[in-house]
């Protein structure tokens, strides 16, 4: 690579450093941008439709396979998606001064045999059917492991799903009755009794159907008393989930009862697309610094003029690409660039002025070794050129690459006039580097360097 000690130059990049100064250089950050142009608008256009895509297919999905439903349908299926515990509950008012009694009567009845064995041939068979329905949304949702399904739900599980206790928060009186006083809350007045299960008609029938069952056993032991049920506002909980599970309750989770519009569905998607054109931008930058920083290649007039050999001409031979030409054009105007030329011929011309102002003066050049990088038979195409446009008495020679073949040491003699060939994205500053110092070494004198772009 170029001495850049002795020049106090380096290689083009956005940071430069020099022995001035340690300063960011946003000419050639600019530069180096304008230069990944073309990788930028692929992954902006990657990114971008991307983005749009991966939030639009799925909308446009739902979008495509809605299904109108009724509204009851419509809100049972959103009721039933969650394992939802419908707990239904009665409030047994007991005004009397023997509520006491009447209580402690009623909570030794309960679950009692004759009561159970009713409410078991009344409503076990749907309670197993609605408590695996149950189980299955849980699993589902990740509350309960999959092992949950395989045990049976026996006559006791059942029984647990009643609960029956005294209250003494509870001093809501029903209508008719006098309130509760401070003395009356001495004792107690009400009993709550409730039954829980997945599906609510269920557990209101079960409760309703348990009180009237509770109220006749009491009777039946202790006769009649006075009494007033109340109804309760059904509970609805979601389970604890069992250790180390995390349910899942997002509410993208839960059935949408309404049709997404199209017009939300493209301004979401247009929305991701903005943000993967956003991370394209910030990625093409740091893949085209990277490339660059790491390219071993020239990729610019400038870099290679920090070389200790003067650029005689530069040449532009291959197709101009219409997107990118403006683009280019920009960076030499950027990089302060010479007009290249439009043929090899040209080229040719322009280099031979230079080597005819350079005998000009008292040198015993006889030949003129044309070499580089460049493959032997653009070379020898090169040569061929300037064999064809000369107007000096001299003789033109090619060969190859100075490391290839020893011919190319055998010509660079006291008499030779070196001149070299490389080209931009092809050519690299290691070879270009080792070719000025051989040549150095061989104490044979470099005219110039012909550029291809």
């Amino acid at each position: 690579m170029a001495d850049t000690n002795k020049e106090n130059q380096g290689i083009s990049t956005p940071f430069t450093t020099d022995d001035r100064s340690h300063y960011f250089d946003f000419k050639a950050f600019f530069i180096h941008i304008l230069r990944h142009i073309g990788l930028f608008l692929f992954l902006m256009v990657l990114f971008g439709c991307a983005g749009f895509f991966i939030t639009f297919i799925p909308s446009f999905k739902t979008y495509y396979n809605y299904s109108e439903d009724t509204s009851v349908t419509q809100r049972s299926a959103v009721t039933n998606e969650y394992p939802y515990i419908y707990t239904a509950a009665k409030v047994i008012y007991i005004p009397s001064g023997d509520s006491d009694f009447i209580m402690e009567s009623a909570l030794a009845l309960f679950k009692s045999g004759t009561m159970m064995t009713s409410l078991k041939d009344e409503f076990f068979n749907e309670a197993l059917s609605q408590e695996y329905k149950l189980r299955n949304r849980m699993v589902t949702y990740n509350y309960r492991l999959q092992s949950a399904l395989e045990s049976p739900y026996s006559p006791g599980d059942f029984y647990s799903v009643f609960d029956c206790y005294i209250s003494p928060s509870y001093t809501l009186t029903p209508g008719g009755h006098n309130g509760i006083t401070s003395f009356d809350l001495e004792k107690r007045h009400f009993l709550i009794l409730s039954a829980a299960s997945g599906d609510e008609e269920l557990s209101l029938s079960m409760c309703e159907r348990a009180a009237e069952l509770l109220i006749k056993e009491t009777t039946a032991l202790i006769g009649d008393f006075d009494y007033k049920l109340i109804n309760r506002a059904t509970d609805i909980a979601l389970p604890s989930p069992e250790s180390g599970l995390i349910p899942i309750t997002s509410i993208g989770s839960v059935i949408s009862t309404e049709r997404p519009s199209l017009s939300l569905i493209i301004k979401s998607s247009l929305k991701s697309s903005l943000w993967g054109i956003v991370i394209a931008g910030f990625a093409a930058v740091f893949a085209g610094f990277i490339i660059e920083v790491t390219s071993e290649k020239l990729i610019s007039v400038s870099e290679v003029r920090q070389f200790p050999c003067p650029v005689l001409t530069t040449a532009d031979l291959k197709k101009k690409k219409v997107l990118l030409h403006p683009v280019n054009k920009v960076i030499d105007l950027l990089e302060g660039n010479e007009r290249a030329c439009d043929d090899q011929e040209t080229a040719v011309r322009v280099s031979e002025n230079y080597i005819k102002k350079y005998l000009s003066g008292d040198h015993s050049f006889t030949r003129v070794l044309i070499t580089g990088t460049l493959p032997s038979e653009r070379l020898q195409n090169i040569r061929t050129t300037f064999v064809k446009c000369s107007t000096l008495n001299i003789d033109y020679v090619a060969a190859p690459f100075v490391s290839y073949t020893p011919e190319t040491v055998e010509l660079a003699d006291e008499h030779t006039l070196v001149l070299l060939t490389e080209q931009l994205n092809f050519s690299t500053k290691g070879n270009y580097d080792f070719e000025i110092r051989q040549f150095g070494l061989l104490k044979a004198t470099i005219v110039g360097t012909i550029l291809f772009k």
